[in-house]
């Protein structure tokens, strides 16, 4: 099913850190405290995209999954798992944030000096394969895009959550939220005068441009100002089959669409396998997040730039001599209704070094056999 994976994080041309996060655990264990007769097959893979400082979305790497094969409802209902453990999820890490802020005000209180609260966030976007279904759950502005038959379909598995997005900015006033875009008065090129620009769409409060995170403990808790029910940690999520059209999965962060299209990353992909001879599909995946990120930098994206890449088995019949590639900039997008079940909905016309398995190269990227 699952043929190899790569992934690849880099800071970009533009910053000197980088806030984001991988996640990759295959074969998942069953917790010892479960004692169940059966367990799945289970795979995560996730992007976590920090803001604010690393500490969310550490916190992320390290135990959202956890998170959810432990609930009582995991492995029978994945979808219900995966929903209570992003909040569960959500409420430890603003509960263990609190607490250290509320320790730090009454040290600095004590020695005359300014409490510090950890105001880090991160969007998420996760897919988790239980035997032969695959769960994509997304919170914030990271994307999940999927290559089918060759790259002559191309999905949308997630959607960007935006204030301006008209769900969200219906549920954000309607909780009590508020959203705005700030003005920027600059002079004109020409020096004929000036103009203004208008920046994004951001929530109040919390100043965010995205409208779903985990974290911010200042845009949510009241004792910070912030409101629980304007920027949320809820999933939308979906659910479909694995299937033999199913060519890879791309994770990614909001820094890699800055400049990228969802058709450009995929044709980006399918470029290098066409001219490539290479018929190892570990070694394709690589070379596809590789180029994915190359492309990013060369377009001067602002952001850190993450991206996973999951192949399955089409991937790797095309690179062995199956059905030509299809020009990926030809292909139709299709996408994907939020909780929706099977993903062909509202279609819209829409020199290489021999890297080992689990390796990092200048670009950090990691990849392996599966």
């Amino acid at each position: 099913m699952i043929k190899a994976y790569a992934a690849n994080t880099n800071q970009g041309v533009f910053r000197n850190y980088n806030e984001d996060r991988v996640s990759i655990i295959l074969n998942i264990t069953m917790p010892a405290f479960k004692q169940l007769e059966e367990w799945p097959t289970c795979s995560f893979f996730a992007v976590y995209d920090g803001h604010g400082g690393a500490s969310c979305a550490d916190f992320l790497r390290d135990n959202l999954h956890q998170f959810i094969i432990k609930q009582e409802s995991f492995p029978s209902d994945p979808h219900l798992a995966i929903r209570e453990g992003f909040q569960e999820a959500e409420d430890f890490f603003l509960e263990i944030v609190e607490n250290a802020a509320d320790e730090a005000m009454r040290e600095a209180q004590a020695t005359d000096h300014e409490g510090y609260v950890d105001n880090s966030g991160s969007c998420a976007i996760v897919i988790l394969i239980v035997d032969h279904k695959v769960y994509v759950a997304n919170v914030g502005d990271s994307r999940a895009l999927m290559s089918a038959d060759g790259g002559r379909r191309v999905l949308e598995l997630s959607k960007d959550h935006k204030p301006n997005e008209e769900r969200e900015t219906v549920r954000i006033i309607q909780n009590g939220g508020k959203i705005y875009q700030t003005q920027t008065v600059v002079p004109k090129m020409d020096g004929t005068g000036s103009e203004c620009i208008l920046g994004p769409h951001r929530v109040f409060p919390g100043r965010l441009s995205v409208s779903r995170s985990f974290g911010d403990i200042e845009a949510k808790l009241p004792k910070y100002g912030g409101n629980m029910k304007g920027i949320i940690a809820t999933p939308e999520i979906r659910v479909f089959d694995v299937d033999d059209s199913m060519d890879y999965i791309i994770l990614a962060c909001d820094g890699i669409f800055d400049k990228l299209t969802n058709k450009e990353v995929i044709q980006t992909v399918w470029e290098g396998v066409m001219e490539s001879s290479i018929q190892d599909p570990h070694r394709h995946c690589g070379i596809a997040v590789d180029r994915i990120l190359r492309t990013s930098v060369a377009k001067k994206t602002m952001d850190n730039i993450t991206v996973v890449f999951v192949a399955f088995n089409n991937f790797e019949r095309c690179i062995l001599g199956g059905p030509k590639p299809f020009q990926s900039s030809q292909a139709n997008i299709q996408k994907v209704n939020s909780d929706s079940q099977g993903y062909v909905v509202d279609e819209e016309s829409m020199d290489e070094e021999d890297f080992p398995a689990h390796c990092i190269s200048d670009f950090g990227y990691i990849k392996g056999r599966c």
